[in-house]
């Protein structure tokens, strides 16, 4: 995607929780100077980690969202993110698979997942719950695009899902800013 993007107007902000994948995105995309790169713990509100609300035009999850003890919290904190009429990318595998469950079930965090009405037991859920959830949280607009071939099932069920945020921002009578439409 990055050799697409025009580097005269374009701001590309990558983030992980470990400083690891990081350091090797910046040695992998040395040659786009408009990336940045920083660490982001998507459970913990942007601003407590220096980044502005609403700065970003789109925001692309991938495979990270399913990791949080919290989908909910976590969609709401990722919104916080967007400005208005900003887009949500999230690209996650929908079902378990026992090779996968065997590889990450091993490490930290797969299985920390603390909002059992939604997965009950399973980090990873499908399109449908993703869509579910971003409907509820407000979500002006929510679309989902997976794989229709079951030999896909082979190796991993991915979903892609977007999600507009409302073109106005949402604060309380105390002027305070509140996720309750995106």
């Amino acid at each position: 995607m990055l050799p697409v993007l025009p580097a005269d107007r374009t701001e590309y902000v990558f983030t992980d929780v470990s400083p690891w994948f990081t350091s090797r995105a910046a040695e992998r995309f040395r040659d786009h100077p408009f990336v940045g790169y920083r660490r982001y713990d998507v459970e913990r509100s942007p601003e407590s980690q220096g980044i502005e609300a609403g700065r970003f035009d789109l925001v692309i999850a991938a495979n990270v969202l399913h990791v949080v003890a919290d989908l909910r919290a976590a969609l709401a904190t990722v919104s916080r993110l967007l400005a208005p009429g900003g887009v949500l990318l999230v690209l996650e595998a929908t079902r378990p698979l026992a090779w996968v469950d065997l590889i990450f079930g091993l490490t930290e965090g797969w299985w920390r997942f603390a909002d059992h009405d939604v997965r009950a037991r399973h980090p990873l859920v499908s399109a449908e719950t993703w869509a579910r959830l971003l409907a509820q949280s407000g979500a002006a607009d929510v679309a989902t695009v997976e794989a229709a071939r079951d030999d896909v099932e082979l190796l991993s069920r991915q979903a892609i899902v977007l999600a507009q945020r409302g073109l106005a921002p949402v604060t309380d009578a105390n002027g305070l800013g509140r996720v309750r439409r995106w």
